[in-house]
């Protein structure tokens, strides 16, 4: 299938917030409770439609857990977007996002990859333990999108991953990439999206190798 734009959207944030499951939802329009954790980086596509444009996403699904995170880092690296996910029933996942997950994206990301917040488990309501106005409040500070998502009921899932998409799709004609923040090489996103294609492909078979 053709396709007018290629992109790659990073999902991270701690063990147990349901990132596979989002991920699950969106691509395939489905929900286990049976699921497994993710071991490693886990990889899917999805191709969608933004006005005219077909929009071809690549989701790579990171596993929270401590002992995983220095084999991701690298895949950081090529993001155009990365959906940053915390459980609105967990106050810890919350608090990891500025004090760890935030630092990575920072650290490892490219400038002008696009941010987004991601709240799951809206559907769990009475067990919420992130207020609304909290998350919003951290949302506006970093100046990204805030959505509060449910995995298992389909809630925002997929208008959550249509205005990442826009957005990236957005940086494309208002912004400009730096390969390297320590030298002056410059290109645009459009010759970035070009070079991605042969960096994801030898990622995907470093991590099969995994």
């Amino acid at each position: 299938m053709s396709y007018n734009h290629l992109f790659k959207i990073v999902v991270v944030g701690d063990h147990n917030c349901g990132k596979s499951c989002i991920l699950l939802r969106f691509s395939e329009n489905t929900f286990r409770t049976d699921h497994v954790s993710t071991l490693g980086v886990d990889f899917k596509l999805k191709t969608i439609k933004l006005g005219r444009d077909k929009i071809r996403l690549e989701l790579w699904d990171t596993a929270g857990m401590e002992r995983y995170r220095t084999i991701y880092n690298s895949y950081y690296h090529s993001a155009h977007g990365v959906m940053c996910v915390y459980d609105m029933t967990s106050e810890k996942s919350f608090s990891n996002l500025e004090s760890y997950w935030l630092k990575e994206i920072r650290k490892h990301a490219p400038q002008n990859a696009v941010l987004m917040l991601v709240g799951n488990k809206a559907d769990l309501e009475s067990e919420r333990k992130v207020d609304f106005g909290r998350a919003e409040g951290l949302a506006t500070r970093l100046g990204v999108s805030l959505y509060e998502v449910s995995a298992k009921t389909g809630i925002n899932c997929d208008e959550a991953f249509h205005t990442l998409a826009a957005a990236m799709r957005e940086k494309i004609t208002a912004f400009s990439m730096h390969s390297d923040d320590s030298d002056e090489h410059e290109f645009t996103l459009l010759e970035f999206e070009r070079k991605h294609e042969k960096v994801q492909s030898e990622e995907f078979h470093h991590q099969h190798e995994l």
